[in-house]
């Protein structure tokens, strides 16, 4: 909106809704934000007599509309009335009192309207009146009234005057009572003095401590006078603020505004008469006034009429007596409505007086008041009313035009404001008004002055400290001047100016470095000078730089700056360094003088007269140089004059300044002006003769660049270019050169000057680069020939060296440095004088390159010839003298040259020049490249003899018995690929022939050493394995009887080659014993034949008992083996039942034992066979025995338990059964609840029987899981909850859905669990699909909680089996698609085994999988199926389709993957998928449509927490559950996106936990104390530093008020500060804690991940908590592997495709160890490496509930409960969702830094 105030004109607003009729004598009151309209007397009554009413309307106001309400009221109604009064109260209330209830009868009760529930309710201290006759008030009150006035002045409501009386007393009052607010007492003021005149249709409104009463009438008088009641004293005093003419009958409103408060007045009757004269009637009235009061003395009031803005003609109400009057703050505006004027009235009219009231804020005064013109200048604007906000605008105004700012808000009385640029309006005053929240601008004002903005180029300094020859150890000062723009000095301060005053020293000038900084003081005069103070402690030289800070934040020197002062310790007057002391006294008159001087000379220099310039140039130069003077100097002169005239004026404050001086510098900055003219006037009248000696100066430079050329040509020609000169001779030329160089030099220095003088300077520089030019060519032949003399005395001592003493790298380096310099001459190369010394020495290459010549001359050619020379020369003595050299080699190089020659003492590097090797070069390289190649293989089959000789096999002792295997350590076998590599590179060499042989030999034993060493490791492995089988296995010996023979004789054999290899013991020999890799590969096929015997042995095992398809190789020949031993077979039983840990055993003396019962491996549970198991026969078969005793056990028991639910009470019952029973139990009992409720007659009320009875047991169930329960019981019961809520859930949505019979599709697409007597047996049913229940035993693990969206996917995935098709879930990860599919499998009974897809499964394992799922029965759910490669998805198909197939055609029997296998119908398979993410493959057309597709989204989690919370315990669940969603989806919007942040239901379950675990543990303390606790406790750990903040803002605004103390174990945390030192580390409480952090995280989450950046600590954070678990007696046990270091196979394990044998991995094989190890203390596998998808993903089954590791061997691994997995990590970048959401996140942040210090 404009932020003007709106027009002050009337406005008539239209009426809506419910408009009340024609009225008068009604009160219309602001209470709070509402307009409460009630009484008086209307029109609306038909055909009765015209009454007062008692309606209530509420007015709500727009801006050209207003809208009515009628409001229906309850409670103790008031009687109808009018003339009476009404006044708001705190707590949005109304109060009434008094009024006409018809004309004879007044009121004197009161009563209170509540505006929230529109209830009346009268005081405690009065009855109801039902028949009113002019009564006394029964508590002491005000006689019966009307027209009288109220208001209320602090707790109190105060009545005054009116007209009425007791019974038929009829009177005018001037009385005045008071009710307290808070009590309901009615209290009469007693007055001292003289009382004021009784008096009616008058005003009241209380201020201070006082009650004032306007206008009125009575019999007698008419008032237009104010009076007051002082409150203290009690008495009535007359102010003297009249009207113009006495008002009664009037409107009237008290107004809060800032600075004064407003009365406003409006209609009324008027009028007046004498005393003694007939009263008249009076005259309508429709005049505005207003009463300011001013301040705290009434006197200073004043009434003001308003006038209106729409002049000459405004527009005005009707005049009108008794209207009622509002205030609306919101648009600052007056409302009227109503009253009499010979009629009734209903209009309502509105006024705005923003520009009398103002806002409710005022401006006071700017500090500072005045500011630069581009704005920036810091100001508080004071005032009072001010309120923190965003938008509050400051204008400042200069006429019409406006500029504003936006201002911050510092308290209710300043503002803090950045002024705007005012240069588009320039230097003036400006007014100041402000605005708040889009408000009306203030009515008050203050002054703003806008000045030119200070210049740096205009501001200048001067004083003692800017001079020299200061007095040192005393305080020195100046002062800086600042100016505008127009060069005007400055009138106020606040400019920023910068001092730099630094010590200059010589050491300081060397250097670069900067001096010492002496300290400043700068002082603001606020005139626009600046004193700045400064001491310095030794005789030095100061340098002074100032600096001015404009308004763009630019640092600008100011004129002048720098200046160089000093300190000398010889001056010590007093007082020399102050302002007014003798050294700038004695400054500026030596500055005076100066420029007096100056302009002096230089007038005198520029006079033509007794000047003859145009005959002598000389005169004309020194005419011209005063010219430049004056141009060069006219800035530093303006500075110097400025200094002085400052200088003077300061004194002249002073009153120091001396007339002499004042006049002097006048006269000197007139004498400079006329300079200036005198100047331009010479320079005008020199131009002519300037002109003629430039042609003459510009003639002669031309002739001099002539001369220079014409002589570096013939220098070229000289003597000294040409290397036959001869050194000493061509040195002796050069120095003639010298003297024509200094010639040339003088004639240079006389034109240049000439043509600087005359303004070319440039003219004169060809000529000083011909000099140049020739001086430096002369200096670079200079060079060349001291270097060619340096080369002859080196080379002919190179001549002379003995060839046995020849060093030649040393001889090549010395070359190459002489070439280098010589490159260095700039010579022609192609000067002869270069070619003869080229001829010296290669090491003079080097310098020779540092000397700068032309190339082309022939000097540099010949010398760079014969270096070029020596370098191809010197490498070939190199070559030679290298230590492989042979007899054999120099007998070839004899032979080469065709010369005989003798190595001795006696031959010298001269004869080898004389070979002329140069020509030979590439022969003589070969030759010594060949000795040096047959020198290494020399070495290379010498230390391959040495080193095979020592290499002996590794014994490791095989099992318990005396025969020991042949191992080769892994330094031995890197050894051998390495020298096979040698002898491979030496079979690849040019020069082989020599030791052609010896290298042949090593090639052929090397390569049998590594045939016949694989070939035994995988004889010693396969015999390993099968021997245990073959010769200890009597099941093995039995089933493979011609095998297990023929195993005997290979048995032998193989022990004869370990003992062999025992005896031998070293592998070079025994690997090349004869015949040896034929026996040993004879061996292996042996071998391979008893393997596939075996093999062929399990595949029959797994078809006769196909939950073996489910156990790996190793495990089922260890089932397979120790079959006659059952109790051997029970450490498997949970590989092969999913929730058996093993079975109870009875032993029977001389007999196999019994089993009579199983213990459950989910949670702890037993369950007793009905009948006793004898385990006799194979184990397959007693396993299958196993399985039909667990079936029928758990359904005699249910049929048990279906009898016993409706005898035993609910509580005893559900303790005496298995989990699964008492559930299904459970279910089938409620199903016949609500069929019995839906089949009745009135199914809604049976439906909500059923409902009560549902959350009565419900109820009963949570006070039960609030009690001591021990873990197994607690878990059955959260169970029970869990299912209770969903069935409390399904009847409350059939009742709200109008549900009325059974076969209705809301209840029909409920799972359903039913009875069946006949059979015995229990069935299930959801929509048309029935299912027997399958009883397989699950244990006594939780339960998922069932949401609408778990119902959907059950009806999906049943009718999928219904219709003989798989199901296909997919979905965002952490939506429960595996756990919603286990769970549909427990409410089956069906066994579901999960398996995590990964690349490394092929078609055969997939083939397996079908092949057990169909034929025992089971479920499977593959998760993450698309992570299978696309070549197995295809085979996939095929298989799959083959089971649902054979499914629709009910066969008993089929054929897969070419076996054939028997089939159960009742088997499924499910597909779970995250589509999109990384490594996904798009599944194949044909897969496709085998399965039922369900697309799965984000599941109620608010309801999933409501129904984890109850079964908890916890009483408040749904308020507990909004809250924890509502500060997720808030964590979800407002924190940071990191990586590893995930809000969704795995985190949401983990903390649930934790909640829980705290209730457990601290039931005292609040529930909402409990889950915050939980929720910022388990949060923490994995919120980075800079969202913090906001977390814990958001926990404060969930939780306002609820604090919760960290709950800490001391003990452990003083545990983990000991564990820390012992391991040197410092134990910081940032340390501790995120060590005390994992630890807690692993109580609750199997994965964590620990993430941070390098160096954070993260693996010191798990290593310290292992030692002070291991110092808390808990022996703790980590495996560390860098999953990176490994290929995922190496890691996971794989199937070798040609042989199907499998090669374990890493990780399992670690994982399988310690599993297996027995005992239960914490074991640790940490992956230390950075995530990827190509190794993460197939750790889903892991790191989800499943807690197991599927290998594609179709081995599970389980995660035992004592076992735990961390991820060491840097960042989640490369992790999918579904990896993230699976682990518990420890962030540790080194933003602190504590890692360090």
């Amino acid at each position: 909106r404009e932020i003007m105030p709106q027009p002050m004109i009337w406005a008539n607003l239209k009426s809506q809704g419910d408009v009340p009729g024609e009225r008068f004598g009604h009160s219309l009151t602001a209470v709070g934000n509402t307009f409460v309209l009630f009484g008086g007397i209307d029109m609306n009554t038909k055909n009765t007599k015209i009454a007062p009413n008692n309606e209530v309307y509420t007015l709500r106001i727009d801006k050209v509309k207003c809208t009515w309400n009628k409001e229906t009221t309850t409670g103790d109604v008031p009687l109808p009335r009018a003339h009476h009064s009404a006044v708001a109260l705190p707590g949005d209330k109304l109060f009434i009192f008094g009024g006409y209830y018809n004309q004879k009868v007044r009121l004197n009760d009161g009563c209170i309207l509540t505006l929230s529930n529109n209830t009346w309710k009268r005081p405690s201290n009065e009855h109801e009146i039902t028949d009113p006759n002019n009564d006394e008030h029964p508590a002491g009150g005000p006689s019966p009234r009307a027209n009288h006035s109220a208001c209320v002045l602090g707790n109190k409501v105060y009545i005054f005057g009116g007209h009425g009386g007791i019974g038929y007393e009829r009177r005018i009052f001037n009385d005045m009572h008071c009710w307290d607010i808070e009590t309901h007492e009615w209290t009469k003021i007693e007055y001292e003095g003289l009382p004021t005149d009784p008096r009616c249709g008058h005003s009241a409104f209380g201020v201070g401590n006082r009650i004032y009463i306007y206008g009125g009438m009575n019999n007698e008088a008419y008032f237009n006078n104010i009076v007051y009641l002082d409150l203290e004293s009690s008495e009535w005093t007359d102010p003297e603020i009249p009207t113009d003419i006495p008002r009664w009958n009037h409107g009237h409103m008290m107004v809060e505004a800032i600075p004064t408060w407003k009365y406003f007045i409006f209609g009324g009757l008027i009028g007046e008469f004498s005393e003694g004269t007939p009263r008249t009637v009076g005259t309508y009235n429709n005049q505005t006034w207003f009463l300011d009061l001013l301040e705290a003395d009434p006197q200073k009031w004043k009434w003001n009429k308003v006038e209106t803005e729409d002049k000459p003609n405004p527009v005005l109400p009707l005049s009108r007596e008794h209207p009622s009057m509002v205030y609306d703050k919101r648009d600052s505006r007056l409302i009227v409505f109503g009253g009499w004027h010979n009629q009734w009235i209903n209009d309502v009219w509105a006024i705005n007086v923003g520009i009398i009231v103002g806002p409710p804020y005022a401006i006071t005064e700017m500090d500072p008041a005045l500011g630069q013109l581009s704005g920036g200048t810091k100001v508080i604007v004071k005032g009072v009313g001010y309120v923190d906000a965003s938008n509050i605008t400051v204008r400042f105004i200069s006429g019409k035009q406006y500029v504003d700012a936006q201002a911050s808000y510092i308290s209710e009385t300043e503002l803090s404001c950045i002024t705007p640029s005012f240069e588009h309006i320039g230097p003036k005053e400006a007014e100041v008004r402000l605005q708040i929240k889009g408000g009306d601008l203030t009515i008050t004002s203050s002054k703003f002055l806008f000045f030119m903005n200070t210049r740096a180029y205009k501001s200048l300094a001067y004083g003692p400290g800017l001079i020299d020859k200061q007095a040192i150890g005393t305080m020195t000062e100046f002062l800086i001047q600042a100016r505008n723009e127009l060069g005007e000095n400055r009138r106020s301060g606040r400019d920023h100016f910068e001092v730099r005053i630094t010590i200059v020293n010589d050491e300081a000038d060397e250097e670069g470095a900067e001096g010492e900084k002496l300290e400043t003081e700068i002082i603001d005069n606020d005139d626009g000078t600046y004193i700045v103070k400064y001491q310095a402690e030794q005789a030095c030289k100061v340098k002074v730089e100032i600096i001015f800070e404009n308004e763009k934040g630019e640092l600008v020197p100011i004129r002048g700056s720098p200046i160089i002062a000093s300190f000398d310790e010889g001056t010590t007057q007093a007082n020399s360094n102050i302002l007014t002391g003798p050294l700038q006294n004695t400054y500026l008159h030596n500055l005076l003088k100066e420029l007096e001087e100056f302009i002096k000379e230089t007038n005198s220099g520029i006079n033509l007269k007794d000047k003859n310039v145009k005959e002598d140039v000389k005169q004309l130069l020194k005419v011209k140089e005063h010219l430049k003077n004056i141009e060069e100097q006219h800035d530093s002169t303006i500075l110097k004059l400025d200094v002085a005239d400052e200088c003077l004026k300061y004194y002249d404050k002073q009153e120091m300044a001396k007339d002499i001086d004042l006049k002097k510098i006048k006269r000197l900055f007139d004498q400079w002006s006329q300079l200036q003219k005198t100047a331009k006037e010479t320079r005008k009248e020199i131009a002519p003769v300037v002109q003629v000696e430039s042609e003459k100066t510009k003639q002669q430079i031309k002739q001099l660049e002539d001369k220079l050329k014409s002589y570096h040509t013939e220098l070229k020609k000289k003597d000294f270019y040409f290397y036959s000169t001869g050194v000493e001779k061509a040195l002796e030329s050069l120095k003639t050169v010298d003297k024509d160089i200094q010639l040339f030099d003088e004639t240079i220095d006389d034109l240049g000057y000439n043509a600087k003088m005359f303004g070319f300077p440039d003219a004169i520089e060809q000529s000083q680069k011909s000099v140049e030019n020739i001086k430096v060519d002369v200096s670079n032949v200079q060079q060349l020939w001291i270097h060619s003399k340096e080369c002859i005395a080196i080379f002919e001592g190179y001549e002379k060296t003995s060839w046995t003493e020849t060093s030649p790298f040393e001889m090549e380096d010395e070359v190459k440095k002489q070439m280098k310099r010589l490159n260095e001459i700039k010579v022609d190369r192609k000067c002869h004088a270069y070619q003869g010394i080229n001829d010296l020495i290669k090491k003079q290459m080097k310098r020779l390159n540092e000397i700068k010549v032309d190339r082309k001359c022939h000097a540099y050619q010949g010398i760079n010839d014969l270096i070029k020379k020596w370098l191809k020369f010197l490498p070939l003595i190199a070559e030679l003298r290298d230590k492989s050299i042979r007899d054999r080699h120099w007998a070839t190089l004899k032979q080469m040259v065709g010369k005989e020659f003798t190595i001795d003492e006696n031959f010298k590097v001269m004869d080898i020049w004389n070979l002329n090797l140069n020509q030979h070069a590439e022969a003589v390289e070969e030759l010594t490249d060949q000795a040096r190649q047959e020198a290494k293989m020399e070495a290379t089959i010498a230390k391959l003899k040495e080193t095979w000789a020592d290499v002996d096999f590794e014994l490791q002792q095989h099992k318990d018995t005396n025969i020991n295997l042949l191992k080769m350590i892994d330094d031995h076998f890197d050894m051998l690929e390495e020298h096979q590599m040698n002898v491979q590179n030496m079979m690849a060499s040019r020069f082989l022939a020599t030791f052609e042989e010896e290298v042949l030999y090593w090639q052929k034993t090397l390569g049998q050493v590594m045939e016949v060493y694989q070939l035994l490791s995988e004889v010693q492995k396969s015999w390993s394995f099968l021997e245990n089988l073959f010769i200890h296995s009597e099941e093995v010996k039995k089933e493979l009887p011609n095998e297990a023979e023929k195993f005997v004789g290979i048995d032998l054999e193989v022990k004869d080659f370990l003992k062999n290899g025992e005896q031998v013991k070293n592998i070079h020999k025994f690997c090349n014993q004869d015949k040896i890799y034929n026996r040993l590969e004879s061996a292996r096929d042996k071998l391979t034949e008893c393997e596939k015997a075996l093999n062929d042995f399990m595949d029959g095992k797994r078809r006769a008992f196909p939950r073996f398809y489910f156990v790996s190789p190793m495990d089922l020949l260890d089932i397979l083996s120790s079959g006659n031993n059952p109790a051997k077979v029970m450490d498997h039983m949970s590989k092969v039942f999913l929730a058996i840990n093993t079975l109870e055993l009875k032993e029977t003396p001389g007999d196999r034992p019994s089993a009579v019962g199983m213990h459950a491996c989910i949670g702890k549970e037993y369950v007793e066979f009905s009948t006793p198991l004898k385990l006799i026969g194979k184990v397959e078969v007693y396993l299958q025995d196993v399985i039909d005793t667990m079936r029928s056990s758990l359904r005699t028991i249910a049929g048990k338990s279906v009898q016993n639910f409706q005898s035993m009470d609910r509580n005893d019952w559900l303790l005496q059964d298995p989990s699964q029973i008492t559930l299904l139990v459970n279910l089938i009992n409620w199903v016949i609840c609500v069929e019995k409720a839906l089949s009745g007659g009135n199914s809604a009320a049976a439906l909500k029987t059923a409902y009560e009875n549902q959350v009565k047991m419900l109820t009963e169930l949570i006070k039960l899981v609030q009690g001591d329960l021990d873990r197994p019981v607690r878990t059955k019961v959260m169970c029970m909850i869990t299912m209770d809520t969903h069935g409390r859930d399904i009847i409350d949505k059939l009742l709200q859905q109008g549900c009325t019979s059974p076969d209705e599709f809301q209840w029909q697409s409920q799972l359903k669990g039913n009875w069946d007597t006949a059979k015995n047996d229990s069935r299930l049913n959801i929509c048309d699909a029935q299912m027997w229940y399958s009883y397989e035993y699950l244990g006594n693990g939780p339960r998922l909680v069932v949401t609408p969206l778990t119902d959907r996917i059950y009806v999906t995935a049943t009718q999928a089996l219904h219709l003989m098709m798989g199901c296909a879930p997919a979905g965002p990860a952490g939506t429960g698609k595996t756990e919603t599919t286990k769970d549909l499998a427990n409410c089956m009974g069906k066994a579901c085994y999960v398996f995590n897809c990964s690349p490394q499964m092929d078609y055969l394992s997939m083939g397996n999988i079908f092949k057990g799922l169909s034929a025992s029965g089971s479920w499977g759910c593959f998760d993450e199926f698309n992570r299978l490669l696309p070549a197995v998805l295809s085979v996939c198909s095929v298989q799959f389709k083959a089971v649902t197939d054979a499914i629709k055609e009910k066969k008993e029997r089929f054929i897969i993957e070419g076996q054939e296998i028997s089939l159960d119908p009742t088997c499924g398979a499910f597909i779970t998928m995250n589509p999109g993410y990384l490594g996904r493959a798009e599944l194949p057309e044909g897969l496709k449509s085998l399965f039922r597709p369900i697309t799965v989204v984000v599941p109620d989690l608010e309801l999933i927490c409501e129904n984890f919370l109850m079964a908890e315990g916890f009483i408040g669940a749904k308020v507990l559950a909004r809250k924890f969603t509502t500060l997720y989806v808030l964590c979800k919007d407002l924190l940071s996106k990191q990586m590893h942040y995930d809000w969704g239901l795995r985190a949401i379950k983990s903390v649930l936990v934790v909640a829980g675990m705290f209730k457990r543990a601290e039931p005292e303390l609040s529930e909402q104390a409990l889950l915050m606790r939980a929720l910022r406790d388990f949060n923490l750990p994995k919120i980075v530093t800079d969202d913090l903040p906001i977390f814990y803002g958001l926990l404060g605004d969930i939780f306002p008020g609820v604090e919760a103390e960290r709950k800490r174990d001391m003990r452990f945390e003083d545990i983990c500060c000991t564990a820390t030192k012992e391991n040197k580390l410092h134990p910081d409480p940032e340390f501790i804690m995120k060590v005390v952090q994992l630890s807690e995280l692993l109580e609750i989450r199997h994965c964590v991940f620990i993430m941070g950046p390098p160096g954070a600590g993260k693996t010191s954070c798990w290593r310290i908590l292992g030692k002070a678990q291991d110092l808390d007696s808990r022996k703790t046990m980590a495996v560390d592997i860098n999953p990176k270091s490994v290929t995922p196979d190496e890691l996971y394990g794989f199937v070798q495709p040609a042989t199907r044998e499998w090669r374990d991995g890493l990780l399992s094989r670690h994982m399988r160890d310690l599993a297996n190890m027995k005992d239960t203390n914490p074991k640790w596998i940490v992956l230390d490496g950075d995530i990827d998808a190509n190794w993460i993903e197939n750790m889903n089954s892991v790191m989800d509930d499943n807690k197991t590791l599927t290998l594609a061997s179709n081995e599970r691994v389980s995660l035992k409960p004592h076992m735990r997995m961390l991820f060491e990590i840097r960042n989640l970048k490369f992790a999918s969702p579904a990896t993230v959401s699976r682990a518990g996140i420890l962030y540790i942040s080194d933003e602190k830094g504590y890692q360090w210090r």
